[in-house]
Protein backbone atom coordinates (compact mmCIF):
# COMPACT_ATOMS: atom_id res chain seq x y z
CA UNK A 1 0.00 0.00 0.00
CA UNK A 2 0.97 3.31 -0.50
CA UNK A 3 1.48 5.86 2.11
CA UNK A 4 -0.96 8.52 2.35
CA UNK A 5 -0.30 12.77 2.26
CA UNK A 6 -0.89 12.57 5.75
CA UNK A 7 1.69 13.49 7.85
CA UNK A 8 1.91 11.17 11.13
CA UNK A 9 5.37 12.30 12.53
CA UNK A 10 7.00 15.62 12.09
CA UNK A 11 10.08 16.70 13.94
CA UNK A 12 11.49 19.99 13.56
CA UNK A 13 14.61 21.65 14.82
CA UNK A 14 14.83 18.26 17.09
CA UNK A 15 18.25 18.67 19.25
CA UNK A 16 19.17 16.64 22.54
CA UNK A 17 22.39 17.43 24.82
CA UNK A 18 23.75 15.78 27.77
CA UNK A 19 26.11 17.08 30.29
CA UNK A 20 29.44 15.05 30.48
CA UNK A 21 31.36 15.60 34.07
CA UNK A 22 34.70 15.79 33.80
CA UNK A 23 35.78 14.97 37.15
CA UNK A 24 35.39 11.54 39.05
CA UNK A 25 33.43 12.50 42.05
CA UNK A 26 32.64 10.17 44.48
CA UNK A 27 31.49 11.62 47.99
CA UNK A 28 29.49 15.32 48.29
CA UNK A 29 33.22 16.68 49.55
CA UNK A 30 35.12 15.37 46.30
CA UNK A 31 31.99 17.26 44.84
CA UNK A 32 32.59 20.16 46.45
CA UNK A 33 36.21 20.49 46.24
CA UNK A 34 36.21 19.85 42.35
CA UNK A 35 33.80 22.83 42.07
CA UNK A 36 35.90 25.48 43.99
CA UNK A 37 39.06 24.36 42.76
CA UNK A 38 37.66 23.24 38.65
CA UNK A 39 34.77 24.96 38.36
CA UNK A 40 31.60 23.61 36.33
CA UNK A 41 33.57 22.59 33.88
CA UNK A 42 31.57 20.12 32.04
CA UNK A 43 30.95 19.25 28.83
CA UNK A 44 27.74 19.14 27.04
CA UNK A 45 27.04 16.11 24.14
CA UNK A 46 24.82 16.75 21.51
CA UNK A 47 22.89 13.24 21.17
CA UNK A 48 20.72 14.95 18.46
CA UNK A 49 21.49 18.80 16.49
CA UNK A 50 18.70 20.25 14.45
CA UNK A 51 17.23 17.45 13.11
CA UNK A 52 14.11 17.43 10.64
CA UNK A 53 12.35 15.24 9.12
CA UNK A 54 8.65 14.15 8.20
CA UNK A 55 6.86 10.75 7.76
CA UNK A 56 3.29 9.88 6.08
CA UNK A 57 0.95 7.79 6.99
CA UNK A 58 1.24 3.82 5.94
CA UNK A 59 5.19 4.76 5.74
CA UNK A 60 8.00 2.45 5.91
CA UNK A 61 10.99 5.03 7.14
CA UNK A 62 13.76 3.72 8.36
CA UNK A 63 17.05 4.87 10.50
CA UNK A 64 20.53 3.95 10.01
CA UNK A 65 24.02 4.93 11.14
CA UNK A 66 27.07 3.92 13.11
CA UNK A 67 26.64 2.99 16.87
CA UNK A 68 26.30 6.52 18.62
CA UNK A 69 25.03 8.37 15.69
CA UNK A 70 21.78 8.84 17.52
CA UNK A 71 19.26 6.50 16.43
CA UNK A 72 17.90 5.30 19.57
CA UNK A 73 17.87 8.52 20.77
CA UNK A 74 15.45 9.89 17.85
CA UNK A 75 13.46 6.79 18.27
CA UNK A 76 12.92 7.69 21.99
CA UNK A 77 11.72 11.38 20.77
CA UNK A 78 9.46 9.44 18.81
CA UNK A 79 8.12 7.00 21.36
CA UNK A 80 7.67 9.89 23.58
CA UNK A 81 9.93 8.46 26.04
CA UNK A 82 12.26 11.55 26.13
CA UNK A 83 12.04 15.55 25.27
CA UNK A 84 13.81 17.59 23.19
CA UNK A 85 15.74 20.48 24.30
CA UNK A 86 15.02 22.31 21.78
CA UNK A 87 12.60 21.86 18.58
CA UNK A 88 9.61 20.08 18.61
CA UNK A 89 7.93 16.58 18.01
CA UNK A 90 4.28 15.74 16.58
CA UNK A 91 3.08 12.14 16.57
CA UNK A 92 -0.66 11.39 15.40
CA UNK A 93 -1.44 8.09 16.06
CA UNK A 94 -0.78 5.43 18.72
CA UNK A 95 2.92 4.02 19.25
CA UNK A 96 4.09 0.74 19.78
CA UNK A 97 7.80 0.75 20.08
CA UNK A 98 10.14 -2.20 20.88
CA UNK A 99 13.79 -0.47 21.76
CA UNK A 100 16.37 -1.78 23.94
CA UNK A 101 16.21 -5.52 24.79
CA UNK A 102 13.92 -6.02 28.02
CA UNK A 103 12.98 -2.24 27.78
CA UNK A 104 9.61 -2.09 29.71
CA UNK A 105 9.43 -5.10 31.03
CA UNK A 106 10.11 -6.04 34.53
CA UNK A 107 12.06 -8.89 35.66
CA UNK A 108 10.10 -9.90 38.68
CA UNK A 109 6.84 -9.74 36.52
CA UNK A 110 6.23 -13.28 34.51
CA UNK A 111 5.54 -12.79 30.89
CA UNK A 112 1.72 -13.20 31.23
CA UNK A 113 2.05 -9.96 33.76
CA UNK A 114 4.42 -8.29 31.46
CA UNK A 115 1.90 -8.15 28.90
CA UNK A 116 -0.81 -6.47 30.90
CA UNK A 117 1.57 -4.32 32.15
CA UNK A 118 2.99 -3.20 28.72
CA UNK A 119 -0.55 -2.85 27.21
CA UNK A 120 -1.48 -0.91 29.85
CA UNK A 121 1.30 1.16 29.56
CA UNK A 122 -0.07 1.73 25.85
CA UNK A 123 -3.66 2.86 27.05
CA UNK A 124 -5.54 -0.33 26.51
CA UNK A 125 -8.26 -1.40 28.14
CA UNK A 126 -7.26 -5.39 30.00
CA UNK A 127 -10.61 -6.49 28.07
CA UNK A 128 -8.88 -5.24 25.16
CA UNK A 129 -5.73 -7.20 26.41
CA UNK A 130 -7.43 -9.78 27.39
CA UNK A 131 -8.94 -10.10 23.68
CA UNK A 132 -5.48 -10.38 22.18
CA UNK A 133 -3.65 -11.94 24.78
CA UNK A 134 -3.66 -15.77 23.19
CA UNK A 135 -2.50 -14.65 19.75
CA UNK A 136 0.51 -12.20 21.77
CA UNK A 137 1.80 -15.71 23.43
CA UNK A 138 1.28 -18.10 20.34
CA UNK A 139 2.94 -15.70 18.15
CA UNK A 140 5.53 -15.41 20.60
CA UNK A 141 5.65 -19.00 20.93
CA UNK A 142 6.54 -19.00 24.64
CA UNK A 143 3.34 -20.84 26.14
CA UNK A 144 5.33 -23.46 28.67
CA UNK A 145 7.22 -20.24 29.86
CA UNK A 146 4.19 -17.17 29.79
CA UNK A 147 4.10 -17.77 34.08
CA UNK A 148 7.94 -17.86 34.43
CA UNK A 149 9.33 -14.63 35.52
CA UNK A 150 11.49 -12.85 32.88
CA UNK A 151 14.38 -12.59 34.58
CA UNK A 152 14.60 -16.41 33.89
CA UNK A 153 14.11 -15.62 29.83
CA UNK A 154 16.66 -15.77 27.28
CA UNK A 155 18.00 -12.75 25.07
CA UNK A 156 15.52 -14.44 22.20
CA UNK A 157 12.71 -15.07 24.62
CA UNK A 158 12.73 -11.53 25.67
CA UNK A 159 12.84 -10.15 21.44
CA UNK A 160 9.84 -13.22 20.96
CA UNK A 161 7.62 -11.51 23.73
CA UNK A 162 8.36 -7.78 22.95
CA UNK A 163 7.77 -7.72 19.15
CA UNK A 164 4.73 -10.29 19.96
CA UNK A 165 3.13 -7.18 22.21
CA UNK A 166 3.96 -4.46 19.48
CA UNK A 167 3.10 -6.50 16.59
CA UNK A 168 0.07 -8.04 17.91
CA UNK A 169 -1.17 -4.82 20.05
CA UNK A 170 -3.30 -2.32 18.16
CA UNK A 171 -1.27 0.90 17.06
CA UNK A 172 -0.74 2.95 14.25
CA UNK A 173 3.20 3.38 14.09
CA UNK A 174 5.30 0.19 15.13
CA UNK A 175 8.96 1.21 15.98
CA UNK A 176 11.79 -1.40 15.97
CA UNK A 177 15.03 -0.52 17.38
CA UNK A 178 17.60 -3.63 15.90
CA UNK A 179 15.41 -6.11 17.92
CA UNK A 180 15.24 -8.43 15.32
CA UNK A 181 19.31 -9.06 15.44
CA UNK A 182 18.50 -11.03 18.25
CA UNK A 183 16.27 -13.72 17.84
CA UNK A 184 16.56 -17.19 15.89
CA UNK A 185 16.44 -16.92 12.16
CA UNK A 186 13.20 -18.76 11.64
CA UNK A 187 11.40 -16.05 14.02
CA UNK A 188 13.49 -13.09 12.22
CA UNK A 189 11.35 -14.28 8.81
CA UNK A 190 8.60 -14.76 11.35
CA UNK A 191 8.56 -10.69 12.67
CA UNK A 192 9.77 -9.72 8.52
CA UNK A 193 6.50 -11.65 7.65
CA UNK A 194 4.70 -9.93 10.51
CA UNK A 195 5.85 -6.46 9.13
CA UNK A 196 5.09 -6.90 5.35
CA UNK A 197 1.18 -6.98 6.74
CA UNK A 198 1.34 -4.45 8.72
CA UNK A 199 2.69 -2.69 5.98
CA UNK A 200 0.13 -3.71 3.43
CA UNK A 201 -3.05 -3.26 5.95
CA UNK A 202 -1.47 0.92 5.89
CA UNK A 203 0.09 1.18 9.20
CA UNK A 204 3.37 3.36 9.79
CA UNK A 205 6.74 1.66 10.52
CA UNK A 206 10.01 2.88 11.76
CA UNK A 207 12.71 0.26 11.62
CA UNK A 208 16.47 0.89 13.00
CA UNK A 209 18.97 -2.10 12.33
CA UNK A 210 22.47 -2.38 11.00
CA UNK A 211 21.33 -5.06 8.89
CA UNK A 212 21.33 -3.18 5.45
CA UNK A 213 19.82 -5.59 3.35
CA UNK A 214 16.00 -5.79 5.81
CA UNK A 215 16.26 -2.01 5.94
CA UNK A 216 16.50 -2.44 1.99
CA UNK A 217 13.56 -4.93 1.91
CA UNK A 218 11.57 -3.23 4.51
CA UNK A 219 11.83 0.36 3.88
CA UNK A 220 10.90 3.14 1.58
CA UNK A 221 13.18 6.46 2.72
CA UNK A 222 15.81 6.62 5.26
CA UNK A 223 17.96 8.54 7.01
CA UNK A 224 21.36 8.02 7.78
CA UNK A 225 21.89 10.07 11.13
CA UNK A 226 26.53 10.69 11.49
CA UNK A 227 27.21 12.45 15.33
CA UNK A 228 23.49 13.24 15.58
CA UNK A 229 23.02 15.22 12.70
CA UNK A 230 21.30 13.85 9.40
CA UNK A 231 23.67 13.21 6.67
CA UNK A 232 22.00 11.36 3.99
CA UNK A 233 18.39 11.04 3.24
CA UNK A 234 16.04 10.34 0.81
CA UNK A 235 15.35 6.48 -1.27
CA UNK A 236 16.48 3.95 0.50
CA UNK A 237 18.64 2.46 -2.42
CA UNK A 238 20.46 6.18 -2.80
CA UNK A 239 21.56 6.47 1.47
CA UNK A 240 22.39 2.80 1.99
CA UNK A 241 24.83 3.10 -1.10
CA UNK A 242 25.64 6.51 0.05
CA UNK A 243 26.44 4.99 3.57
CA UNK A 244 28.06 1.70 2.54
CA UNK A 245 30.69 4.52 0.14
CA UNK A 246 30.89 6.63 3.59
CA UNK A 247 31.78 3.37 5.66
CA UNK A 248 34.43 2.14 3.09
CA UNK A 249 36.05 5.51 3.28
CA UNK A 250 37.00 5.33 6.49
CA UNK A 251 38.09 1.85 6.78
CA UNK A 252 40.21 2.58 3.94
CA UNK A 253 41.93 5.16 5.53
CA UNK A 254 42.21 3.60 8.88
CA UNK A 255 44.03 0.91 7.17
CA UNK A 256 46.35 3.15 4.54
CA UNK A 257 48.97 4.06 7.02
CA UNK A 258 49.60 -0.31 6.87
CA UNK A 259 49.38 -0.24 3.06
CA UNK A 260 52.29 -0.21 0.70
CA UNK A 261 51.85 2.84 -1.77
CA UNK A 262 54.10 2.12 -4.20
CA UNK A 263 57.40 -0.41 -4.66
CA UNK A 264 59.34 -1.17 -7.77
CA UNK A 265 63.08 -0.46 -9.64
CA UNK A 266 61.65 1.99 -11.49
CA UNK A 267 62.66 1.04 -14.83
CA UNK A 268 59.15 2.04 -16.11
CA UNK A 269 57.73 4.35 -14.34
CA UNK A 270 53.53 4.93 -13.91
CA UNK A 271 52.75 8.82 -13.88
CA UNK A 272 48.95 9.17 -14.15
CA UNK A 273 45.72 7.60 -14.67
CA UNK A 274 42.42 8.14 -17.00
CA UNK A 275 39.23 6.59 -16.64
CA UNK A 276 37.45 7.80 -19.52
CA UNK A 277 34.15 6.43 -21.28
CA UNK A 278 33.34 4.80 -24.90
CA UNK A 279 34.11 8.21 -26.27
CA UNK A 280 37.60 8.60 -24.35
CA UNK A 281 36.04 11.60 -22.14
CA UNK A 282 37.12 11.44 -18.89
CA UNK A 283 34.49 10.39 -16.21
CA UNK A 284 33.95 9.50 -12.83
CA UNK A 285 30.71 7.48 -12.61
CA UNK A 286 29.04 5.03 -14.60
CA UNK A 287 26.13 2.68 -14.61
CA UNK A 288 26.07 -1.26 -14.25
CA UNK A 289 26.86 -2.12 -18.15
CA UNK A 290 28.71 1.08 -19.49
CA UNK A 291 31.83 0.62 -21.18
CA UNK A 292 34.36 2.01 -19.31
CA UNK A 293 38.68 2.72 -20.44
CA UNK A 294 41.11 2.61 -18.01
CA UNK A 295 44.08 4.66 -19.80
CA UNK A 296 48.08 4.22 -17.84
CA UNK A 297 50.49 6.82 -18.52
CA UNK A 298 53.93 5.47 -17.81
CA UNK A 299 57.72 6.90 -18.04
CA UNK A 300 60.33 4.71 -19.72
CA UNK A 301 63.20 5.10 -17.52
CA UNK A 302 65.71 2.79 -19.43
CA UNK A 303 65.80 -0.24 -21.98
CA UNK A 304 62.78 -2.66 -21.18
CA UNK A 305 62.43 -5.72 -23.14
CA UNK A 306 58.70 -7.49 -23.28
CA UNK A 307 57.12 -5.54 -19.97
CA UNK A 308 53.83 -6.96 -18.77
CA UNK A 309 51.40 -4.23 -17.71
CA UNK A 310 48.83 -5.07 -15.66
CA UNK A 311 45.08 -3.24 -13.82
CA UNK A 312 43.53 -4.95 -10.83
CA UNK A 313 40.06 -3.19 -9.35
CA UNK A 314 39.30 -3.47 -5.77
CA UNK A 315 36.33 -2.27 -4.34
CA UNK A 316 37.50 0.72 -1.92
CA UNK A 317 37.22 -1.58 1.27
CA UNK A 318 40.17 -3.64 -0.75
CA UNK A 319 37.72 -6.67 -1.60
CA UNK A 320 39.70 -7.81 -4.77
CA UNK A 321 37.37 -7.81 -7.84
CA UNK A 322 39.93 -8.54 -11.12
CA UNK A 323 43.11 -8.14 -12.30
CA UNK A 324 44.15 -9.13 -15.46
CA UNK A 325 47.50 -8.44 -17.38
CA UNK A 326 48.89 -9.08 -20.27
CA UNK A 327 51.13 -12.21 -19.78
CA UNK A 328 48.54 -14.20 -18.68
CA UNK A 329 46.26 -12.65 -21.66
CA UNK A 330 48.92 -13.19 -23.74
CA UNK A 331 48.68 -9.76 -25.75
CA UNK A 332 51.57 -7.90 -26.50
CA UNK A 333 54.08 -9.99 -25.35
CA UNK A 334 56.65 -8.79 -28.27
CA UNK A 335 56.41 -5.16 -27.47
CA UNK A 336 60.00 -3.86 -25.88
CA UNK A 337 60.95 -0.06 -25.16
CA UNK A 338 64.85 0.69 -26.42
CA UNK A 339 65.29 4.01 -25.45
CA UNK A 340 63.87 6.83 -22.94
CA UNK A 341 60.60 7.82 -23.51
CA UNK A 342 56.98 7.74 -22.63
CA UNK A 343 53.76 5.88 -23.64
CA UNK A 344 50.33 4.01 -22.28
CA UNK A 345 48.57 1.46 -22.43
CA UNK A 346 44.54 0.53 -20.95
CA UNK A 347 42.46 -1.96 -20.81
CA UNK A 348 38.94 -1.37 -22.08
CA UNK A 349 35.87 -3.21 -20.65
CA UNK A 350 32.57 -2.70 -23.02
CA UNK A 351 30.03 -3.60 -20.76
CA UNK A 352 31.60 -3.39 -17.08
CA UNK A 353 28.99 -5.74 -14.92
CA UNK A 354 30.36 -4.26 -11.50
CA UNK A 355 27.03 -3.18 -8.99
CA UNK A 356 26.92 0.17 -7.15
CA UNK A 357 29.76 1.14 -5.14
CA UNK A 358 32.82 2.72 -5.32
CA UNK A 359 36.22 1.16 -6.82
CA UNK A 360 40.07 1.77 -6.80
CA UNK A 361 42.97 0.48 -8.93
CA UNK A 362 46.17 -1.10 -8.30
CA UNK A 363 48.48 -0.89 -11.50
CA UNK A 364 51.53 -2.42 -11.93
CA UNK A 365 54.42 -2.56 -14.71
CA UNK A 366 56.62 -5.58 -14.40
CA UNK A 367 59.18 -7.94 -15.87
CA UNK A 368 58.04 -10.54 -18.81
CA UNK A 369 57.55 -13.31 -16.24
CA UNK A 370 56.31 -11.14 -13.30
CA UNK A 371 59.43 -11.24 -11.30
CA UNK A 372 60.90 -8.33 -11.12
CA UNK A 373 58.39 -5.44 -9.98
CA UNK A 374 58.91 -1.87 -12.41
CA UNK A 375 56.53 -0.02 -10.60
CA UNK A 376 53.59 -1.01 -8.67
CA UNK A 377 51.22 1.94 -7.18
CA UNK A 378 48.20 1.15 -4.81
CA UNK A 379 44.61 2.35 -4.39
CA UNK A 380 45.30 4.46 -7.45
CA UNK A 381 42.25 7.01 -8.08
CA UNK A 382 39.32 4.73 -9.59
CA UNK A 383 35.78 4.97 -10.22
CA UNK A 384 31.90 4.64 -8.71
CA UNK A 385 29.12 2.64 -10.00
CA UNK A 386 25.53 4.44 -9.49
CA UNK A 387 23.02 2.57 -7.65
CA UNK A 388 20.17 1.83 -9.26
CA UNK A 389 17.14 2.82 -7.70
CA UNK A 390 14.93 0.45 -9.60
CA UNK A 391 16.76 -2.82 -8.74
CA UNK A 392 17.50 -4.52 -5.51
CA UNK A 393 20.21 -6.64 -7.06
CA UNK A 394 23.08 -6.88 -4.29
CA UNK A 395 26.81 -8.25 -3.73
CA UNK A 396 29.73 -7.33 -6.45
CA UNK A 397 28.99 -8.29 -9.99
CA UNK A 398 25.78 -8.64 -12.34
CA UNK A 399 26.57 -11.70 -14.18
CA UNK A 400 25.04 -12.80 -16.92
CA UNK A 401 21.78 -15.65 -16.15
CA UNK A 402 18.82 -16.61 -17.62
CA UNK A 403 15.78 -18.19 -15.37
CA UNK A 404 13.94 -21.47 -15.86
CA UNK A 405 10.60 -23.24 -13.98
CA UNK A 406 9.41 -26.26 -14.90
CA UNK A 407 6.28 -28.19 -13.20
CA UNK A 408 6.77 -31.58 -13.15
Amino acid sequence: MQPSDEILVQGDNLSLKYTIPQFKTNTLKDTVLNRIKYGRHNKEFFALENISFKIKKGESFGIIGNNGSGKTTLLKLISGILRPDEGSIEVNGRVSALLELGAGFHPDLTGRENIYLNGSIMGLTRWKIDALFDEIVAFAEIEKFIDTPLRHFSSGMHVRLGFSIVAVLDSDILVIDEALAVGDISFQKKCIDKIEEFKENGKTIIFVSHDLRTVKRICQRVICLENGRILFHGETGNVISDYISMSRKKEKKNLESKNMRRRGLKKMEILHVDILDKDENAKEAFDTGECVIIKVYFQVNEKVVAPTFGVAILRDDGVYVFGPNTREDNVFREISFDSIGKGYFKIIYDNIHLLAGEYVLHVGIFDNNEIEVYDFVQNMNGFKINARTETNVEGIVKLAHSWEVQKE
